[in-house]
């Protein structure tokens, strides 16, 4: 049943497609009347196997490196809405988080 879009699944493998709802889509319209399973079966073993991970923690010394975060937020406060400034601070070797908050006077809009 999937063998005569068998070459259109490979070559947009190829083209990066690795979405098999997608792909089903576009057989389907093709005249593909098997199902899913079929098609994730065949996709499987030609799916690019994750070489490395998707994120490398950065590891370092200790008090050799910090990651520093300045943000503003609009909080409701006392029937106001009000700055809210958070400074954000983690440390690279140990991954200790310390985050300080501010509330400027005045009411904003």
């Amino acid at each position: 049943m999937l063998e005569p879009f068998k070459a259109y699944v490979k070559r947009r493998m190829e083209e990066g497609c690795l979405n098999v709802v997608v792909l089903f889509d576009e057989i389907k319209e093709q005249g593909y009347a098997g199902k899913t399973t079929m098609l994730r079966y065949f996709m499987s073993p030609l799916r690019p196997t994750v070489i490395s991970q998707a994120t490398e923690r950065y590891v370092t010394p200790p008090g050799k490196q910090a990651q520093v975060v300045w943000g503003l937020f609009k909080t409701k406060w006392n029937n106001t809405y009000k700055r809210l400034y958070a400074f954000v601070m983690v440390l690279g070797y140990s991954r200790m988080l310390y985050v300080g908050l501010l509330k400027m006077s005045g009411s904003i809009h």
